[in-house]
Parts: structure tokens; C-alpha cells; sequence
């Protein structure tokens, strides 16, 4: 028992100085201001657009995972998507959040090799989605 509070005080503790690094470098009045420049007619569509995105991420790792026989369910699968996008985010490696979702899907019950390939696949079908789609639209530059 004394070993579970141990770890959840650790993340506690972790999650915090996470917090703390990223806004410790942030002007809280041009911050404000920032925020009071949005158009608020903008705001539902921006974070509508952010969470649909997320969606069809997730749509697209489980394709990946139940193809090479690693299914994975929606809401755990859309979980693990937000936290290693977190990781990609917060990381000075943008794959470490990759390694993370890795390690979470395998700890969800995911054989190592079928999480290592699924995340590595789905990195894979992105940058080849990315690339054709700047093949489709550079001519029109």
C-alpha cells in the first residue's frame, strides 16, 4: 500500500514540475492579453477541429494495431493517443511520446512486438499521408 502512494505521489510530483516548467517562462499579462485578442466566434471550431483530429488518429493506430492482430478498444486506444501526443509535445525528441504510448499500450495488455509495431506502422502511414499530401498540393504553388 505504501509502495502505491509512493508511485502516485511520484507522478503527482512529476506532473506538477512538468506543469510548472512549461509556464514558468510565460508573461501571465501578455499571455492575457494573447487570449483576449481571440476571436471568440473561433474558439468551438478550433478545439472542435483539435479533438475530430485526435479522433481520426486513433481510428487510424487501431486500424494498424487490429491489422497486424493487435486490436485495441476505442476510448483506451483514444487515451493513449492523448497522453502520447502529450509526450510528443512535452519531450525534446518528438518520438518520445511515441516510445511512451508504446510502453502504455503494451502495459494495456498489447504484446511488445504487436504495440513497437502498430506505433512505429502508424508513425509510418502518417509521414506517408503528410508527403502526399504536399505531392498533391506543391503544384499549386
Amino acid at each position: 500500500m505504501l509502495k502505491k502512494w509512493l508511485l502516485i505521489s511520484l507522478k503527482i510530483m512529476f506532473s506538477a514540475a512538468l506543469i510548472w516548467w512549461a509556464v514558468s517562462g510565460v508573461d501571465p499579462e501578455a499571455a492575457k492579453a494573447r487570449i483576449l485578442q481571440m476571436a471568440p466566434e473561433m474558439i468551438v471550431p478550433v478545439v472542435l477541429a483539435f479533438v475530430v483530429q485526435f479522433v481520426i488518429c486513433t481510428f487510424r493506430w487501431r486500424t494498424v494495431l487490429h491489422t497486424i492482430g493487435a486490436p485495441l478498444a476505442f476510448v483506451p486506444g483514444l487515451r493513449l493517443f492523448y497522453i502520447g501526443s502529450f509526450f510528443n509535445q512535452t519531450l525534446p525528441a518528438s518520438v518520445g511520446g511515441d516510445a511512451v504510448r508504446t510502453y502504455l499500450t503494451y502495459r494495456h495488455g498489447i504484446s511488445l512486438r504487436g504495440a513497437l509495431n502498430g506505433v512505429m506502422l502508424e508513425r509510418v502511414a502518417t509521414v506517408t499521408g503528410l508527403v502526399l499530401l504536399v505531392a498533391a498540393v506543391l503544384p499549386a504553388f
